[in-house]
């Protein structure tokens, strides 16, 4: 979840992002992993769901490239695009999942993105760049 403001919006990027509401400084944390609040689901229980549940699931979270289970980030985590010049970036290290850090200035209004090829082992499909 983002332990900064932010906002939806109309992104040029794809559908909604997400934008910061406030200036954020480079190295500062943007988002971090809150147990009682984002998801961890297993394939198991993934493919337990209906079909159309789990591709709205595997839409708005992640493969995680080492646990491999999907995380579902509440709030406006499920909405940070793709860049591969992103502004945050998630650091390895830390408790559980590691928190995603500015790695430069944010300025108000502006889109947060991320790299998922960084921690996502779906993101070509997602991207469109294969399966």
């Amino acid at each position: 979840m983002f332990v900064v403001r932010t906002s939806l919006r109309p992104s040029a990027i794809h559908g909604t992002g997400v934008f910061a509401e406030e200036f954020i400084p480079k190295g500062a944390m943007v988002w971090k992993f809150h147990r009682e609040l984002d998801l961890v689901i297993d394939k198991q229980n993934l493919e337990a769901l209906e079909p159309a549940t789990q591709e709205e699931l595997q839409h708005y979270s992640w493969l995680d490239t080492d646990l491999n289970v999907w995380v579902l980030s509440a709030g406006h985590g499920a909405f940070v695009n793709h860049s591969d010049d992103p502004s945050m970036h998630w650091m390895e290290g830390g408790d559980f999942y590691a928190p995603s850090y500015a790695v430069r200035d944010i300025q108000p209004g502006e889109e947060i993105t991320d790299n998922y090829s960084a921690y996502d082992l779906d993101f070509a499909r997602k991207l469109g760049r294969g399966n």
